[in-house]
């Protein structure tokens, strides 16, 4: 799994959380709240936005790793949906064996 492919897969996410940051600083700011509590949102929102995007990348590029393992030792790589373990993510689930 490549990294630089990952977060473009993300970018249409990285827009919307961008766009909420933006909507919900302006209604902040409308209301009065201090820019210092409005910054201290903003950086737990982006801290846990991109703790979550790294978590799922290191967990993706695990699962890949694992599979492009299991495909090297394979002499004949059509058995692979045989060998696989049982997909835990409905969109990995597409393989015809299961």
């Amino acid at each position: 799994m490549n990294g630089k492919q990952y977060w473009k897969e993300r970018i249409p996410l990285l827009l919307l959380h961008g766009i909420g940051m933006g909507a919900l600083t302006a209604f902040l700011l409308l209301n009065g709240v201090n820019r210092d509590s409005i910054l201290l949102i903003l950086a737990v929102w982006g801290t846990v936005l991109a703790g979550y995007l790294i978590w799922v990348y290191c967990a993706r590029k695990a699962e890949m790793d694992k599979l492009l393992r299991l495909a090297e030792q394979l002499e004949e790589r059509y058995l692979l949906p045989e060998v696989m373990e049982r997909p835990v993510r409905a969109d990995d689930a597409v393989f015809p064996s299961f």
